[in-house]
């Protein structure tokens, strides 16, 4: 043609080589569910009762987590969007 280079799409291995930290994260994601449903029976089995304040620290976190990771998702992208704060805010007052 007239010389210049043609953009090639990024090989398989590049691809998958960018979904590494994506991909850990929904790891880590997964594995703290999973630890937050098996929590109630590991501390019934430990001290007789589920106690509330570890279930309600746990769930607090994870909620603030997946906020901040939505946060994350839109700052990467350039947008700027104050609607996660309105309905986190609109659910923690109904809530």
């Amino acid at each position: 043609m007239n010389g210049t280079p043609v953009d090639t799409p990024p090989a398989a291995g590049a691809r998958a080589a960018n979904r590494g930290p994506l991909a850990r994260d929904l790891v880590l994601a997964v594995v703290f569910g999973v630890i937050l449903i098996l929590l109630p029976t590991v501390l019934k089995q430990w001290f007789g009762q589920a106690s509330v304040s570890y279930l309600s620290i746990g769930l607090r976190g994870l909620s603030l987590a997946i906020l901040a990771l939505s946060w994350d998702l839109v700052a990467r992208t350039g947008q700027l969007s104050l609607a996660h704060g309105a309905f986190y805010g609109a659910g923690a007052y109904t809530a």
